[in-house]
């Protein structure tokens, strides 16, 4: 009984961690005048930036996977649905060369988004937390999940306007719960989590649109190869 509790309780407190971790960074170095955004990186910045991101986003996910190197499976680290990845990630490079953008800022910004941020964020909140979380209940792990990961977000906001941290985290969770649901479905459908790391750096890079539209056509294929599934 005990040893159920405490992993249920460890992924909650390394979530909670995290926001900490994520709001006194970002606190400290926006102080500071340290923050680069994505769109100003240059040849004399981008090791600042890379350690900067690295260390936010995914130095978490290396230490968690470094732990559980020989049970990588459980985070949903595996290679099913490999027709689909392909296809997306073939739409991912096509989104590269239609935004034109070839500079180090542009560049950087392609893997800013699929690796920093799109991994980053499903491995932690998704393959780490929901997964750790979904035997005992799949609907607390939905909302943990979704609740933690919607109140990241509000995090920004809350040091570049000076605003009440608590008002924007609450703003953020039922966006969290909801797009997190997606996300999650995505994995389950998929049997992985790079399905929905690379939906997550679609719909963040997207060209027009189409980010969007590609998300709502994997949506229905999932669903309806669901449905033939189970007839």
């Amino acid at each position: 009984m005990y040893k159920k509790d405490k992993s249920c309780i460890i992924p909650v407190i390394v979530g909670i961690g995290y926001l900490l971790w994520f709001y006194f960074r970002s606190l400290v170095f926006y102080s500071n005048n340290m923050l680069v955004k994505v769109n100003d990186v240059t040849w004399d910045n981008i090791l600042i930036k890379l350690a900067d991101d690295y260390i936010v986003m995914l130095l978490l996910p290396t230490i968690i996977m470094i732990l559980n190197i020989k049970n990588l499976k459980a985070f949903k680290l595996n290679y099913c649905s490999g027709t689909v990845i392909k296809v997306l990630l073939i739409i991912l490079i096509i989104f590269f060369f239609l935004h034109n953008d070839y500079s180090i800022s542009g560049v950087y910004k392609f893997f800013f988004y699929l690796i920093f941020v799109s991994f980053g964020e499903e491995f932690i909140f998704r393959g780490y937390i929901y997964n750790s979380l979904k035997g005992k209940s799949k609907v607390k792990a939905v909302l943990i999940s979704g609740i933690l990961w919607g109140a990241a977000h509000g995090i920004l906001p809350t040091v570049l306007n000076n605003s009440s941290i608590i008002k924007n985290m609450i703003n953020e969770i039922g966006g969290g719960i909801t797009t997190g649901l997606f996300f999650i479905y995505l994995q389950e459908k998929s049997g992985t989590l790079w399905v929905p790391v690379l939906i997550h750096a679609l719909l963040d890079y997207s060209y027009l649109f189409f980010g969007q539209l590609i998300a709502i056509v994997i949506l229905i294929y999932y669903i309806m190869t669901s449905k033939y599934v189970k007839k």
